[in-house]
Protein backbone atom coordinates (compact mmCIF):
# COMPACT_ATOMS: atom_id res chain seq x y z
CA UNK A 1 0.00 0.00 0.00
CA UNK A 2 1.12 3.21 -0.70
CA UNK A 3 2.57 6.39 1.53
CA UNK A 4 0.04 8.31 2.30
CA UNK A 5 0.50 11.86 1.82
CA UNK A 6 -3.27 13.74 2.50
CA UNK A 7 -3.46 15.05 6.32
CA UNK A 8 -6.67 12.96 6.96
CA UNK A 9 -4.72 10.06 5.73
CA UNK A 10 -1.32 10.99 7.62
CA UNK A 11 -3.49 11.35 11.15
CA UNK A 12 -4.62 7.76 10.24
CA UNK A 13 -1.33 5.95 9.42
CA UNK A 14 -0.08 7.85 12.64
CA UNK A 15 -3.16 6.70 14.50
CA UNK A 16 -2.75 3.12 13.35
CA UNK A 17 0.99 2.72 13.95
CA UNK A 18 1.24 4.10 17.28
CA UNK A 19 -1.85 1.87 18.37
CA UNK A 20 -0.49 -1.36 17.19
CA UNK A 21 2.95 -0.61 19.36
CA UNK A 22 1.04 0.32 22.21
CA UNK A 23 -1.29 -2.56 22.25
CA UNK A 24 1.55 -4.70 21.60
CA UNK A 25 3.73 -3.20 24.50
CA UNK A 26 1.30 -2.85 27.18
CA UNK A 27 -1.03 -5.53 27.18
CA UNK A 28 -2.64 -2.98 29.82
CA UNK A 29 0.84 -4.03 32.06
CA UNK A 30 -0.62 -7.19 33.70
CA UNK A 31 -2.99 -8.81 31.32
CA UNK A 32 -6.43 -7.05 31.35
CA UNK A 33 -8.60 -6.50 28.88
CA UNK A 34 -7.85 -3.04 26.74
CA UNK A 35 -11.65 -2.21 27.50
CA UNK A 36 -10.37 -2.51 31.05
CA UNK A 37 -7.23 -0.23 30.31
CA UNK A 38 -8.94 2.37 29.06
CA UNK A 39 -11.60 2.71 32.20
CA UNK A 40 -8.20 2.51 34.64
CA UNK A 41 -6.73 5.41 32.98
CA UNK A 42 -9.68 7.74 32.16
CA UNK A 43 -10.79 7.17 35.66
CA UNK A 44 -7.37 8.12 36.57
CA UNK A 45 -7.69 11.71 34.55
CA UNK A 46 -11.46 12.01 36.14
CA UNK A 47 -12.96 10.48 39.21
CA UNK A 48 -16.10 9.79 39.90
CA UNK A 49 -17.45 9.30 36.85
CA UNK A 50 -20.69 7.65 35.89
CA UNK A 51 -20.84 4.06 33.95
CA UNK A 52 -22.48 5.92 30.71
CA UNK A 53 -20.28 8.75 31.25
CA UNK A 54 -17.35 6.07 30.50
CA UNK A 55 -19.48 5.05 27.30
CA UNK A 56 -19.62 8.27 26.03
CA UNK A 57 -16.07 8.97 26.95
CA UNK A 58 -14.40 6.14 25.04
CA UNK A 59 -17.28 5.55 22.43
CA UNK A 60 -17.30 1.71 23.04
CA UNK A 61 -20.60 -0.50 23.47
CA UNK A 62 -22.31 -0.26 26.70
CA UNK A 63 -21.95 -4.21 27.55
CA UNK A 64 -18.04 -4.17 26.91
CA UNK A 65 -17.81 -1.10 29.52
CA UNK A 66 -20.46 -2.50 32.32
CA UNK A 67 -18.16 -6.16 31.51
CA UNK A 68 -14.81 -4.31 32.54
CA UNK A 69 -16.35 -2.11 35.06
CA UNK A 70 -17.74 -5.67 37.16
CA UNK A 71 -14.38 -7.27 36.45
CA UNK A 72 -12.59 -4.36 37.77
CA UNK A 73 -15.02 -3.83 40.96
CA UNK A 74 -14.49 -7.59 41.50
CA UNK A 75 -10.57 -7.19 41.35
CA UNK A 76 -10.67 -4.91 44.12
CA UNK A 77 -9.36 -1.93 41.81
CA UNK A 78 -12.52 0.15 41.22
CA UNK A 79 -15.05 1.15 43.62
CA UNK A 80 -19.27 1.93 43.15
CA UNK A 81 -20.31 4.85 45.49
CA UNK A 82 -23.96 6.28 44.96
CA UNK A 83 -24.28 8.88 42.97
CA UNK A 84 -25.37 12.47 45.42
CA UNK A 85 -28.26 13.54 42.62
CA UNK A 86 -29.42 10.57 40.85
CA UNK A 87 -30.94 7.34 42.77
CA UNK A 88 -30.70 5.49 39.81
CA UNK A 89 -26.48 5.58 39.21
CA UNK A 90 -23.13 5.10 40.74
CA UNK A 91 -20.01 6.82 40.50
CA UNK A 92 -16.69 5.08 39.94
CA UNK A 93 -13.70 5.57 41.76
CA UNK A 94 -10.56 4.04 41.42
CA UNK A 95 -9.56 2.15 44.28
CA UNK A 96 -6.04 2.51 46.85
CA UNK A 97 -4.72 -0.44 44.79
CA UNK A 98 -6.71 0.46 41.42
CA UNK A 99 -4.33 3.63 41.52
CA UNK A 100 -1.59 2.00 41.66
CA UNK A 101 -2.87 -0.18 39.04
CA UNK A 102 -3.27 2.62 36.75
CA UNK A 103 0.00 5.05 37.50
CA UNK A 104 1.72 1.90 36.55
CA UNK A 105 -0.34 1.72 33.21
CA UNK A 106 0.07 5.25 32.82
CA UNK A 107 3.78 5.23 33.30
CA UNK A 108 4.39 2.24 30.85
CA UNK A 109 2.75 4.01 28.02
CA UNK A 110 4.40 6.86 28.62
CA UNK A 111 7.40 5.69 28.72
CA UNK A 112 7.09 3.75 25.66
CA UNK A 113 5.47 6.85 23.75
CA UNK A 114 8.01 8.60 24.85
CA UNK A 115 10.95 5.94 22.86
CA UNK A 116 9.25 7.84 19.62
CA UNK A 117 11.81 10.69 20.26
CA UNK A 118 14.42 8.54 19.84
CA UNK A 119 14.42 8.04 16.31
CA UNK A 120 13.84 12.09 15.71
CA UNK A 121 16.63 14.22 15.81
CA UNK A 122 16.90 16.10 18.76
CA UNK A 123 16.22 19.65 16.99
CA UNK A 124 13.43 18.13 16.27
CA UNK A 125 12.05 17.44 19.08
CA UNK A 126 10.54 20.97 20.25
CA UNK A 127 8.71 21.61 16.76
CA UNK A 128 6.99 18.02 16.74
CA UNK A 129 5.88 18.57 20.45
CA UNK A 130 4.42 22.02 19.54
CA UNK A 131 2.71 20.01 16.36
CA UNK A 132 1.44 17.66 18.62
CA UNK A 133 -0.09 20.38 20.71
CA UNK A 134 -2.13 22.06 17.85
CA UNK A 135 -3.20 18.16 16.90
CA UNK A 136 -4.58 17.16 20.20
CA UNK A 137 -6.50 20.33 20.57
CA UNK A 138 -8.10 19.92 17.20
CA UNK A 139 -8.81 16.10 17.60
CA UNK A 140 -10.81 17.67 21.52
CA UNK A 141 -12.43 20.19 19.64
CA UNK A 142 -13.44 17.53 16.92
CA UNK A 143 -14.43 15.20 20.12
CA UNK A 144 -16.70 17.52 21.27
CA UNK A 145 -18.84 17.83 18.09
CA UNK A 146 -19.00 14.30 17.10
CA UNK A 147 -19.47 13.09 20.46
CA UNK A 148 -21.69 10.04 19.62
CA UNK A 149 -20.17 8.98 16.10
CA UNK A 150 -18.63 5.75 16.89
CA UNK A 151 -14.72 5.06 16.68
CA UNK A 152 -14.74 3.30 13.50
CA UNK A 153 -16.72 6.06 11.25
CA UNK A 154 -14.62 7.46 8.83
CA UNK A 155 -16.88 8.95 6.83
CA UNK A 156 -19.04 12.77 6.31
CA UNK A 157 -22.38 11.27 6.95
CA UNK A 158 -23.80 12.37 9.99
CA UNK A 159 -24.63 10.21 12.75
CA UNK A 160 -28.46 10.14 13.04
CA UNK A 161 -30.30 12.69 16.18
CA UNK A 162 -33.96 11.36 15.27
CA UNK A 163 -34.67 8.40 18.35
CA UNK A 164 -36.26 6.10 15.47
CA UNK A 165 -33.18 6.48 13.27
CA UNK A 166 -30.80 5.25 16.22
CA UNK A 167 -30.75 1.07 16.45
CA UNK A 168 -30.24 -1.23 19.56
CA UNK A 169 -27.89 -3.52 19.04
CA UNK A 170 -27.41 -7.02 20.33
CA UNK A 171 -25.25 -10.25 20.21
CA UNK A 172 -27.29 -13.39 18.20
CA UNK A 173 -27.53 -16.64 19.55
CA UNK A 174 -28.39 -20.63 18.40
CA UNK A 175 -32.46 -19.43 18.91
CA UNK A 176 -31.61 -17.07 16.22
CA UNK A 177 -30.58 -18.64 13.29
CA UNK A 178 -33.61 -19.56 11.61
CA UNK A 179 -34.81 -16.12 11.48
CA UNK A 180 -31.20 -14.78 10.22
CA UNK A 181 -30.64 -17.52 7.35
CA UNK A 182 -33.82 -16.68 5.82
CA UNK A 183 -33.29 -12.24 6.27
CA UNK A 184 -29.91 -13.37 3.75
CA UNK A 185 -31.46 -15.73 1.96
CA UNK A 186 -34.08 -12.78 0.67
CA UNK A 187 -30.84 -10.54 0.29
CA UNK A 188 -29.35 -13.48 -2.11
CA UNK A 189 -26.23 -13.29 0.46
CA UNK A 190 -24.32 -16.52 1.34
CA UNK A 191 -25.81 -18.66 5.00
CA UNK A 192 -23.02 -20.68 4.61
CA UNK A 193 -20.92 -20.81 7.87
CA UNK A 194 -23.54 -18.77 9.95
CA UNK A 195 -23.97 -21.24 12.59
CA UNK A 196 -20.67 -21.64 13.01
CA UNK A 197 -19.82 -17.99 13.10
CA UNK A 198 -23.18 -17.19 15.41
CA UNK A 199 -21.13 -16.49 18.23
CA UNK A 200 -20.24 -13.35 16.44
CA UNK A 201 -23.01 -11.85 14.53
CA UNK A 202 -24.91 -9.11 15.63
CA UNK A 203 -28.84 -8.34 15.14
CA UNK A 204 -29.48 -4.39 14.89
CA UNK A 205 -33.76 -3.98 16.50
CA UNK A 206 -35.98 -1.14 16.09
CA UNK A 207 -39.14 -1.79 18.01
CA UNK A 208 -38.03 -4.86 18.88
CA UNK A 209 -37.80 -6.06 15.30
CA UNK A 210 -34.82 -6.82 13.23
CA UNK A 211 -34.06 -4.45 10.68
CA UNK A 212 -30.32 -4.87 10.82
CA UNK A 213 -27.84 -7.83 10.58
CA UNK A 214 -23.85 -8.47 9.81
CA UNK A 215 -21.09 -10.64 11.59
CA UNK A 216 -17.39 -11.68 12.16
CA UNK A 217 -15.75 -14.68 11.05
CA UNK A 218 -12.37 -14.36 13.22
CA UNK A 219 -8.83 -15.76 12.56
CA UNK A 220 -6.84 -14.45 15.01
CA UNK A 221 -5.88 -10.95 14.37
CA UNK A 222 -7.38 -10.82 11.20
CA UNK A 223 -11.71 -10.99 10.80
CA UNK A 224 -14.01 -11.28 8.23
CA UNK A 225 -17.35 -8.93 7.51
CA UNK A 226 -19.45 -10.97 6.58
CA UNK A 227 -23.44 -10.94 5.72
CA UNK A 228 -23.85 -6.94 6.03
CA UNK A 229 -28.09 -6.73 5.50
CA UNK A 230 -30.60 -3.74 6.33
CA UNK A 231 -34.91 -4.29 5.87
CA UNK A 232 -34.86 -2.79 2.12
CA UNK A 233 -37.89 -0.89 3.80
CA UNK A 234 -35.69 0.34 6.56
CA UNK A 235 -32.76 1.86 4.13
CA UNK A 236 -31.98 5.41 3.98
CA UNK A 237 -31.79 5.64 7.82
CA UNK A 238 -28.14 5.02 8.31
CA UNK A 239 -28.80 1.74 9.30
CA UNK A 240 -25.92 0.12 7.48
CA UNK A 241 -23.55 2.28 8.77
CA UNK A 242 -24.44 1.77 12.21
CA UNK A 243 -24.35 -1.87 12.31
CA UNK A 244 -20.53 -1.58 10.62
CA UNK A 245 -19.76 0.94 12.99
CA UNK A 246 -20.93 -1.85 15.74
CA UNK A 247 -18.98 -4.77 14.53
CA UNK A 248 -16.19 -2.63 14.10
CA UNK A 249 -16.11 -1.94 17.76
CA UNK A 250 -16.77 -5.66 18.71
CA UNK A 251 -13.55 -6.48 16.12
CA UNK A 252 -11.32 -3.74 17.48
CA UNK A 253 -12.28 -5.12 21.56
CA UNK A 254 -11.69 -8.92 20.46
CA UNK A 255 -8.10 -7.78 19.56
CA UNK A 256 -8.45 -7.73 15.41
CA UNK A 257 -6.14 -5.70 13.81
CA UNK A 258 -7.30 -6.00 10.20
CA UNK A 259 -11.01 -6.29 9.41
CA UNK A 260 -11.27 -7.87 5.36
CA UNK A 261 -14.73 -8.15 3.02
CA UNK A 262 -15.79 -9.04 -0.09
CA UNK A 263 -18.59 -7.32 -1.86
CA UNK A 264 -20.28 -7.79 -5.08
CA UNK A 265 -22.39 -3.89 -5.48
CA UNK A 266 -21.60 -2.53 -1.76
CA UNK A 267 -18.28 -0.75 -2.80
CA UNK A 268 -19.24 2.59 -2.42
CA UNK A 269 -20.29 2.14 0.70
CA UNK A 270 -17.46 0.21 2.14
CA UNK A 271 -15.31 3.13 0.80
CA UNK A 272 -16.60 5.46 2.42
CA UNK A 273 -16.19 3.65 5.94
CA UNK A 274 -12.52 3.68 5.36
CA UNK A 275 -12.36 0.16 3.90
CA UNK A 276 -9.86 -0.21 0.52
CA UNK A 277 -9.16 -2.50 -2.76
CA UNK A 278 -7.53 -4.88 -1.94
CA UNK A 279 -5.85 -7.85 -4.28
CA UNK A 280 -6.61 -11.49 -3.96
CA UNK A 281 -2.84 -12.43 -3.40
CA UNK A 282 -2.39 -9.92 -0.43
CA UNK A 283 -5.51 -11.59 1.71
CA UNK A 284 -3.88 -13.72 4.48
CA UNK A 285 -3.99 -17.30 3.88
CA UNK A 286 -6.41 -17.95 7.26
CA UNK A 287 -8.91 -16.53 5.29
CA UNK A 288 -8.81 -17.77 2.16
CA UNK A 289 -10.18 -20.74 3.78
CA UNK A 290 -13.48 -19.64 4.17
CA UNK A 291 -16.34 -20.39 2.93
CA UNK A 292 -16.99 -16.69 1.68
CA UNK A 293 -13.36 -16.97 -0.22
CA UNK A 294 -14.27 -20.89 -1.54
CA UNK A 295 -16.82 -20.02 -3.59
CA UNK A 296 -19.90 -19.08 -1.74
CA UNK A 297 -18.89 -15.29 -2.84
CA UNK A 298 -18.89 -15.06 -6.36
CA UNK A 299 -15.12 -14.77 -7.50
CA UNK A 300 -15.76 -11.42 -9.36
CA UNK A 301 -16.65 -9.68 -5.59
CA UNK A 302 -14.41 -6.61 -4.89
CA UNK A 303 -11.81 -7.87 -1.96
CA UNK A 304 -11.60 -4.45 0.75
CA UNK A 305 -9.57 -3.63 4.00
CA UNK A 306 -9.35 -2.05 6.93
CA UNK A 307 -7.06 -1.66 9.43
CA UNK A 308 -8.64 -1.44 12.97
CA UNK A 309 -7.33 1.07 15.84
CA UNK A 310 -7.86 1.10 19.05
CA UNK A 311 -8.39 3.92 21.84
CA UNK A 312 -5.22 5.20 23.82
Amino acid sequence: MHTPTSPGALVRELSRLFVRSQRAQSACVDGASNVQCHVLTELLRVDGLTQQALVERLSLDKAWISRAVDALVSDGVVAKRPHEEDKRSVKLSLTALGRIRAEKLENTLNTHAAQVFEHIAVEQHGQIQEALKVLISALTHAAQATLNISTCDVNTETTPTAQENTLTFEDASMRDVPAIEVILAKAKLPIVGVRRHIAHFRLGKHDGKIVALGGLELYGEQALLRSIVVDPEQRNKAYGKQLVNDLCQIAQQTGVHDLYLKTVSAKRFFDGLGFEELAYDQVPASLKQSSQFRGSCPASATVMHRAMSALI
